[in-house]
């Protein structure tokens, strides 16, 4: 197997695109992650409130959801959410250890609880800090207590584990958001190792993505987009390589930032404790 790491500073372009600002709303307390479904509406995972918002594309407030608690879409400290699927919601319910997954309309569907008993303690996730459904229905679920990701099967069957400690180049340290390309292919955000981990969606190690200070990242068309101080690095995952990068306005401190998702090839969404604001890409 062939381990690549790309570095940035070895790349430059000629030319680069700017983010200019459409739209801002405000009013969270400490919103913590942002996501969007098939039908292209935005959710907003409020830590704080322990909420979820939903909106339109342009950023109108459809509904919210949630409250603090430990009963159905109730939750404590949860720390992100994924519609990507483009099926359901799946909300990393931190302090309650669990997932819980929500329809499109933000109903309670389903949860996923390793704390039960009868739980093999191998497979057992406590403080989920991230989550990503592949092959339509498997979930892979960051734990945030224990640094690796687990399998389940189906949702519910746990199966593998990858990325643990004793995992060598593989091992990660400190995992904050999973994503993945057409090919099923991994990507993990690891603030630890100043990487982005590329693996197979059997676990196994690919190769990394190295650069300091990454403050996230968004998947998009197969593209992998790379949020740093200044600029964002566009890396194409079918070919391995970078393409393009994207200056950022000197008006947006990144450093506030908690999340980043790219809508599409044209408007990009950043997301601080307090705000969410959509930005153009002008060429």
């Amino acid at each position: 197997m062939l381990l690549i790491a790309l570095v940035l500073n070895l790349i430059s372009f000629p030319d680069s695109s700017l983010l200019v600002l459409s739209k801002e709303v405000t009013g969270f307390k400490y919103a913590k992650s942002v996501t969007v479904d098939g039908r292209g509406s935005i959710f907003v995972l409020d830590r704080e409130t322990s909420e979820i918002s939903k909106f339109d594309k342009d950023l109108n407030l459809l509904t919210k959801s949630g409250g603090i608690g430990w009963g159905q879409n109730q939750f404590v400290s949860p720390e992100y959410i994924d519609a990507s699927s483009g099926l359901d919601i799946l909300v990393s319910d931190y302090q309650n250890n669990r997932i819980q997954r929500l329809d499109l309309k933000l109903s309670f569907v389903s949860e996923l609880n390793t704390e039960e008993l009868t739980f093999p303690d191998e497979y057992k996730v406590r403080f989920p800090k991230a989550t990503l459904v592949v092959n339509s229905k498997d979930i892979y679920v960051i734990d945030g207590n224990n640094p690796r990701v687990v399998i389940f099967k189906n949702g519910q069957t746990p199966v593998s584990v990858f990325g643990g400690f004793g995992s060598g180049d593989a091992e990660l340290i400190e995992p904050h958001k999973i994503l993945k390309n057409g090919d099923n292919l991994l990507f993990i955000l690891d603030k630890g190792r100043n990487s982005i981990m590329k693996f197979d969606n059997f676990g196994n190690f690919r190769g990394k993505i190295e650069k300091d200070n990454i403050i996230s990242i968004s998947m998009y068309d197969n593209i992998l987009y790379i949020l740093l101080d200044e600029e964002v690095w566009l890396f194409n995952t079918i070919s391995n390589q970078f393409d393009s990068v994207i200056s950022i306005p000197h008006e947006i401190n990144v450093k506030k930032i908690t999340d980043f998702l790219v809508y599409n090839r044209n408007m990009y969404l950043l997301l601080t404790h307090k705000s969410l604001s959509s930005w153009k890409l002008e060429q």
